[in-house]
């Protein structure tokens, strides 16, 4: 499994450095067509295990009353819930943040498409591509999940300061 984030990282709920500059932001509660060009190290985004059509299903193990709960605002519309976006990725270049729920790629909607088949189409984008991603944003996310790089194995054992 190719993950699309340089390792090792660490996840945190620090905000990224003050250098990056931000993207404009969709406003929220909205619908917002977002482009993402595929770098050297990916999108830059890691989606949930879990589309919202999987929580309706109740498909796998898992509690989904929190993350149901926390994507409301796209509860009729359904979609692919972003977890985490790297600070210094095309994902954040483009605009997008965690807890954007995405409704479309590339012009096909994913709404009612579990997570497997969302991600699939997603990562059959080829190097140097990009995506045309339809995204839904909360008015009202939880704090988002920020990756950041550490220097070492031995730094991703020690905690966050």
């Amino acid at each position: 499994k190719k993950s699309t984030v340089p390792s090792p990282w660490l996840f945190s709920h620090k905000a990224p450095p003050s250098h990056h500059k931000s993207p404009p932001t969709p406003m929220a509660n909205s619908s917002h067509n977002i482009t993402v060009l595929k770098d050297a190290k990916g999108f830059g985004f890691t989606p949930f295990k879990y589309s919202l059509s999987d929580c309706a299903r109740k498909k796998g193990k898992y509690n989904f009353k929190e993350l149901v709960s926390s994507c409301a605002h796209a509860q009729e519309t359904g979609g692919l819930p972003i977890q985490a976006v790297d600070a210094s990725g095309a994902a954040t270049a483009a605009g997008i943040q965690a807890w954007d729920v995405v409704t479309s790629v590339n012009g096909v909607d994913i709404s009612q498409m579990s997570a497997k088949e969302a991600i699939g189409m997603i990562k059959n984008t080829p190097a140097g591509g990009g995506l045309q991603l339809t995204v839904l944003r909360s008015p009202n996310p939880p704090p988002a999940v920020v990756l950041r790089p550490v220097g070492s194995f031995k730094d991703m054992f020690r905690r966050n300061k």
